[in-house]
């Protein structure tokens, strides 16, 4: 993992990440960044605060815990964080978005420290499933072929969505009017997929790359390296919305989303990490029963995506 980065989010706290300045301040979060980081934590033994709100510790979820994370007591999440309002670096130079303080919630109820670490999102799933970290959260997609070999809890529903040159030259309504274009998708990702899938089907060639993160799709559509980027829908809505920096101006297909399931938590599949996906699960049920869920989906704007019930692999509900 050559661009990885470690930060400790500790178990019961008033949370306070404090990255490394290693960028530019003021940057937009649009620029989807990345940056080396540390974390300053307060302690506690009974609850945190994040995002505003009071996450307290249940000692009965702790307990259900695998006895290696238990005694650990770490919570490893891997993330790449160049997806706002999901993961992302923001002006302030702090690993920030609904995810990233969905995890530490998760952690300071289970009564665990959490440690991310970034790297590129292709190789998130491998690494988790690979066991070099308990949980991926990087906008990933819960789907029935993932689900033979890892497990996954569903917490959302997304889409994909289609990212074009502000005006919207080539007129593009679907993603059949990407025939004859030259397009991106991330690698490993969903968009990539669907992308491929339709240049099978075009008449027109089109000319389909991979890129190795998301960040990369948006600049290659600002500097007209490729005619159209396809990325989780909330992604790209809210890069059109808070977009700066230099290159020509995106918009995002409005109300045109693809393979709309759910967004989930990536975990592995052995006996402990299925005990511990349980756990999980269970623990985002208490965050939504408490009201914390709705009120950090509120504060991303993407209560559209809420559900009604957290479940385990039930991709085979959007398949």
């Amino acid at each position: 993992m050559s661009i990885r980065r470690s930060l400790l989010v500790a178990s019961c706290f008033a949370i306070c990440l404090v990255l490394m300045p290693t960028l530019a301040v003021g940057a937009s979060p649009a620029s989807t960044r990345t940056a080396s980081a540390h974390v300053k934590v307060e302690a506690s033994t009974t609850a945190c605060v994040i995002a505003g709100q009071t996450v307290k510790t249940d000692s009965a979820l702790n307990a259900q815990l695998p006895s290696s994370i238990r005694s650990g007591g770490t919570l490893t999440v891997a993330t790449d964080p160049s997806s706002p309002p999901y993961e992302f670096i923001n002006s302030s130079d702090q690993l920030d978005g609904l995810e990233v303080q969905l995890a530490a919630a998760i952690g300071c109820n289970l009564g665990l420290q959490v440690w991310f670490s970034t790297l590129t999102f292709e190789g998130i799933l491998i690494a988790v499933r690979a066991g070099h970290f308990n949980m991926g959260m990087s906008s990933i997609s819960d789907t029935v072929p993932r689900e033979k070999v890892m497990n996954f809890v569903d917490y959302q529903t997304e889409g994909t969505g289609i990212v074009v040159v502000k005006g919207n030259p080539y007129h593009i309504k679907t993603i059949a009017d990407l025939c004859g274009l030259k397009v991106a998708g991330t690698a490993g990702s969903i968009p990539l997929q669907l992308l491929e899938k339709q240049a099978s089907l075009c008449k027109k060639k089109m000319s389909v790359t991979p890129l190795p993160n998301t960040s990369d799709g948006y600049l290659a559509v600002r500097s007209g390296r490729v005619n159209a980027f396809m990325d989780t829908y909330g992604t790209a809505m809210y890069i059109s919305e808070h977009q700066s920096g230099s290159g020509l101006q995106l918009e995002t297909i409005p109300g045109v989303r693809y393979a709309v399931g759910y967004q989930s938590i990536a975990l592995g599949k052995s006996a402990a990490e299925t005990q511990l996906t349980k756990v999980v699960q269970k623990s985002v049920t208490a965050l939504k029963k408490t009201g914390f869920y709705g009120a950090l989906f509120q504060k991303w704007g993407v209560t559209v995506d809420e559900v009604k019930t957290i479940t385990i692999n039930d991709a085979i509900k959007y398949n």
